[in-house]
């Protein structure tokens, strides 16, 4: 996958769940955890990712190992605004 394709897909999947939160009611301008996941089956690539991650100071990551593969959970507190979801998510990508 291309990385605009990657930046098209997280960005339709991120509006679809602000629309479907927006029609719950939810308020977009509190702060809340908001979690990244990726996947690697490489666990020198995981720990490179989640301390650059930790680092950078981007939010805070930590490496789980899920059977052959590893994952890096990346949380942050922020607001959920859809400008701000979407250039996270693609900073992300």
């Amino acid at each position: 996958m291309s990385v605009v394709e990657a930046l098209l897909e997280s960005s339709e999947q991120d509006t679809n769940l602000l629309i479907s939160n927006d029609n719950k009611g939810d308020n977009f301008d509190v702060p809340r955890d908001i979690d990244f996941l990726f996947k690697t089956n490489d666990a020198q690539k995981a720990e490179t990712v989640c301390g650059f991650i930790n680092d950078n100071n981007y939010a805070n990551a930590r490496v789980e190992h899920v059977g052959n593969d590893y994952q890096i959970l990346a949380v942050l507190a922020m607001q959920s605004n859809q400008h701000i979801i979407c250039s996270v998510s693609g900073l992300m990508t």
